[in-house]
Order: structure tokens, then sequence, then C-alpha cells
């Protein structure tokens, strides 16, 4: 398990399953590359940390606190993004490390603040499990339609025949 899986689950099972598989998506797929490339930008700045499986953008350890930042090309997929920083607060959490969590936003200037809480900690256990499930199928969920369907890496997995 990682972020990347634990963020694709909240945003489409189906890439979930594709992810789990080691599926790639299209390295010309221009969202991607604009998303490597803003991440790439900002690298110079981070302090990329590694935990088993995973992998956080940065880590402030300043001021006696314990900070996780993310980074990331848009706000469009708030919800997923949050549940990956949620996950890796939990992952801290897990090795004895309280912290908190921040997703930065450069194109926006936007930073959305997170703490964990005993509600998303249970709910984090919860959909740990229900991953655990889905990547165990033999065949990936069904395709469902979103507004960001075009703009995916796997589009051509699922639209196009």
């Amino acid at each position: 398990m990682n972020g990347i899986l634990f963020c694709s689950y909240f945003a489409c099972k189906r890439q979930t399953w594709f992810l789990s598989r080691h599926i790639e998506f299209s390295k010309e797929n221009e969202f991607m590359m604009l998303g490597k490339l803003i991440h790439e930008k900002n690298r110079r700045k981070m302090k990329e940390v590694r935990i088993g499986n995973v992998c956080i953008d940065m880590v402030d350890t300043r001021n006696g606190n314990f900070k996780i930042l993310e980074v990331k090309k848009s706000s469009k997929l708030t919800t997923p993004q949050k549940q990956q920083v949620y996950f890796y607060l939990y992952i801290l959490k897990e090795i004895g490390v309280q912290a908190k969590g921040e997703i930065f936003y450069p194109k926006e200037k936007k930073r959305i603040k997170l703490e964990l809480n005993k509600e998303t900690e249970m709910a984090i256990r919860k959909n740990i499990q229900e991953i655990n499930n889905l990547i165990k199928q033999k065949l990936p969920p069904l395709p469902k339609r979103k507004a960001y369907c075009e703009k995916c890496s796997f589009y051509d997995f699922c639209w196009v025949e």
C-alpha cells in the first residue's frame, strides 16, 4: 500500500486496481507531464522522505514540530489528495511519529492544513481494508464516467475501444 494507491481509491477505484498491478499510465499524457514539471520545479525546495512504500514530498521539522507537505498540481481532486495526506499521517503515527500535514498548490498559491484525529484514523483503517479487498479482485471494477476522465492518464483503459 502506498500514498498514490490510497489517493487513487477516492478518485477512481478502477484506476486503483490498475495501479495495484503496476499497469503504467501513458507517459505522453499532458496532464501527467505538467504535474511532473510542477513537482520537479519544487523539488529543490523539497526533502523527500521514504518510509517503506510511502514517499512523502517534504518533511519540515523546524520549531520542534513535525509537518509533512505534499505538492499538487491542482486542487480539483482535493478529497483524494486529503486522504493521501491523512494516510501518510496515519503511517507516521503507526511508527510513533506525531505530525501535521499540509497540501500545497504552487500554481494556485493555496495551502490546506490537515491533522489526524480519531475519526479520520478509523476511516483510514476501514479504507485500507476496502482497498485490499478491491485489489484482490480478478477483474477491475467497471468504468464510471467522471468529470475528470478525459484528463486521466488511464482514459484509454476505460473509454477507448
